[in-house]
Formats: structure tokens, sequence, C-alpha cells
């Protein structure tokens, strides 16, 4: 099993920072646009220290300890790290948004790398007065990470649901199936009836955001006025790493409402609970 190397998590981590940091100065809600480079070896990092102007901000990525996880079934392991921002103590408070929005984005957040999905826990950073150091005014800004990998999995972000060619934003998704029975002439003897299999219904109970679309509003609108059973929707359900062309699995199938909720609630986005299904027929 191949681990994600520390290299490629401090690039993922540095590209991090610099996307919010370019995001942040966009908004006008940073003085400038902070180009970090937080790297994983220790020369590169005392060299950007020593020969860095007055635009970069170097920092380096240690690993304190990881721990594989005991798992027949799935492959997972974590990586605790360390990382050390060296920065200008002039435009302390900008590199503090950027770093703490970059932790209340990618809190608890699924991410991939490869075939690894990952999410990352933060401490609150640490900043230490270095004085003059270089020729400029710094400081460090510590904070640690904890890493949790699992190969393979799937994600929220993975699934793509589309209600005819309308993608739908789903908050939830659950699907299920029942499976009914009939009686088998054939094999049925005289007092004992014996029963085979047979397709039964097929339920999908979406939760969703109500926003402004064709397919949607038709939703809605068998929702609030209760015509259910009477309308069809094409529901296209899709799974896997590429979600936008390529998935490892998907179907379409073609059902109706049967049951539904609308929600809203003051300061929150209207919500719609539906439930679709297709009646499989007996013969």
């Amino acid at each position: 099993m191949a681990y994600l190397t520390l290299a490629t998590l401090a690039k993922d981590f540095n590209d991090g920072l610099n996307t919010v940091s370019a995001t942040l100065a966009t908004a006008t809600t940073i003085d400038r646009e902070i180009p970090f480079n937080v790297v994983q070896d220790i020369q590169d990092y005392y060299d950007d220290k020593v020969y860095s102007s007055t635009v970069t901000v170097p920092g380096i990525m240690i690993r304190l300890n990881g721990e594989v996880a005991p798992s027949q079934n799935y492959q997972s392991y974590s990586d605790d790290v360390t990382v050390t921002i060296y920065s200008f103590k002039r435009e302390l408070e900008d590199t503090k948004k950027v770093i703490d929005t970059y932790i209340e984005e990618n809190t608890g957040k699924f991410k991939r790398s490869g075939t690894w999905i990952y999410q990352q826990e933060f401490t609150r950073p640490t900043i230490i007065d270095r004085g003059n150091d270089e020729g400029e005014d710094r400081v460090t800004i510590i904070l640690d990470i904890k890493y949790i990998f699992v190969n393979g999995g799937y994600t929220s972000d993975d699934l793509v649901v589309k209600i005819g060619t309308e993608e739908i934003p789903v908050l939830s998704y659950t699907h299920s199936m029942q499976r009914e029975m009939t009686a088998n002439d054939d094999l049925s003897e005289a007092g004992v009836v014996k029963f085979r299999p047979k397709k039964g219904t097929i339920t999908k109970r979406l939760s969703i955001i109500y926003i402004n679309s064709t397919e949607i509003n038709k939703v809605f609108q068998d929702i609030d006025t209760g015509e259910y059973l009477t309308r069809t929707y094409s529901v296209f359900f899709g799974i896997g790493f590429d979600g936008v062309s390529t998935y490892d699995y998907s179907n379409t199938e073609t059902m109706t409402v049967s049951e539904g909720t609308i929600q809203v609630t003051e300061g929150g986005l209207m919500t719609l609970d539906v439930t679709l299904v297709k009646y499989n027929g007996l013969s």
C-alpha cells in the first residue's frame, strides 16, 4: 500500500492556502495576495528563510507520527504533522485571516488525492514573535494537523443525482428496494403454497435544496398540489471519483412522486423532502 508522501500533503496544503489568499485579496479582505511556499524539505525551507524577499511567506511541514488502522476490509491510516509558517509581522493579521479561513473551509471536509480520500483536523495556531530576523520583523505561526485517510472510499462529493438533465443539489439520498413475492403454481402442492421472488418497488428518498429549476419546480408543484403518481421523472444516479463524465456506476429510472414535504425555517434555505418510486409490475 503506497501512502501519500509528505511532499504531496505539503503541496496540497500550500495550494489551498494560496487559493484562499487569492480569493481574499480579490475581495479586498486582505491588503495583498500573500504567496505562501510551504514545503517538506528542511533545506528548501531554510533557503527560503535566508533568501526570500519581503514578498514570499515560507513554511515547513514536518511529520510527527502516524498510525495504520487495523482492518481486513479496507485500507486506512492517519498522519500527524506540524506546520510552521515564517511570516512578516507587518501583515500578521492578514496572514491569520488566510490561515483561519483555510481551517474553517477544510475542517471535516473530504478531500481526494489519487484513490485516497482524507479529512483534516486542526489545532488553533500558535504565534511566536521572532523580533528582527533576516532584516524583517518576523513571527512564526505554528499549527498541528491530523490527516485521516481511507483508500478507495466514496463521499457525497462523488455522488451525482439528476432529474431529467438537471443536476440536483442533494442534502441526503437514500435508495431502497423492496422485493415482493408471488405464488409459484409450478411448485405448489395440495395444501402447500410455495412462493418465488419477483421485482417489487424501488424507492429514492431525497432531501434537496429548492432552487429555481424546471425539474425541481415540477417536484415542488407535485408536492404542493398532492398530484402524486401522475407525472413521471427520469432520475439519474451516478457515483465515481470523476463525477463529471466518468462514473464507476450509474443508473437511470423512470419514477413518480409518492410523497413529499416542503420545509422552510426562518433564516434558512427552503428544502424539499421527496420520495420517488418505481413500481415493477409482477408477471
